[in-house]
């Protein structure tokens, strides 16, 4: 004879204790999961505003050496949020005078920012993200708003009225030039007081770190 007190399988839907326990395990996944997700989309904006900065330094890089210039292609920073580079060179034909003097004024960086042929689009980097001085290991101390490239690609850092590498008219000072260890950009997230570092060695290597 069969048991009369048979277990009938319960039938779909969760006890209320099962409900609570799902929706507090949930409640502490996110508050771990969250605070991780939105420090790791800050860290990705900063490190890919250097990859950006490290991009375009690397083709005004290119264009000189692809150029053959005579005079340079410049990386220049606009302001605390955007950069370009100009070819001091010029791109259109000559009016019979031959290659330009070594006349600085020929080749003025403010006259290049008014030819389009002569630039490459204005960047601007990603929102909350800006060129400063606030770096990890002691910071940076920004003396110079250029470096040039020549037609070997090395990089120099503007600097007086002579040859080979004198100063531009234009931009705003947020590079470190040193004439031994190169040049030196600091990215900056002021909200987060995240950095992150763009380094230009004299021969024109490029590499970012934090």
């Amino acid at each position: 004879m069969k048991d009369s007190h048979v277990n009938h399988r319960r039938q779909g839907g969760f006890s209320l204790i099962e409900l609570l326990v799902v929706i507090a395990i949930m409640a502490i996944m996110a508050g771990i999961g969250i605070p991780l997700l939105v420090t790791w989309m800050r860290m990705y904006t900063i490190k890919a505003a250097s990859q950006q900065v490290t991009t375009e330094i690397a083709a005004a890089r290119n264009r000189a050496i692809s150029r053959n210039v005579n005079f340079g292609v410049v990386f220049v920073i606009m302001s605390p949020t955007q950069y370009r580079f100009v070819v001091e060179d010029d791109l259109t034909p000559f009016d019979g005078a031959g290659l330009p003097s070594l006349d600085t004024t020929r080749r003025a960086l403010s006259l290049r920012l008014g030819q389009p042929e002569q630039v490459s689009q204005l960047r601007t980097l990603p929102q909350g993200v800006q060129f400063g001085t606030a770096c990890a290991a002691g910071g940076i101390a920004p003396n110079n708003t250029a470096m040039r490239f020549n037609r070997m690609g090395a990089m120099c850092a503007p600097a007086g009225a002579a040859e080979p590498c004198p100063a531009v008219d234009a931009g705003a000072n947020w590079i470190q030039s040193d004439p031994v260890n190169g040049s030196t950009i600091c990215l900056t997230q002021p909200r987060t007081g995240l950095s992150w570092r763009v380094f230009v060695a004299p021969g024109g290597r490029v590499r970012s770190e934090e």
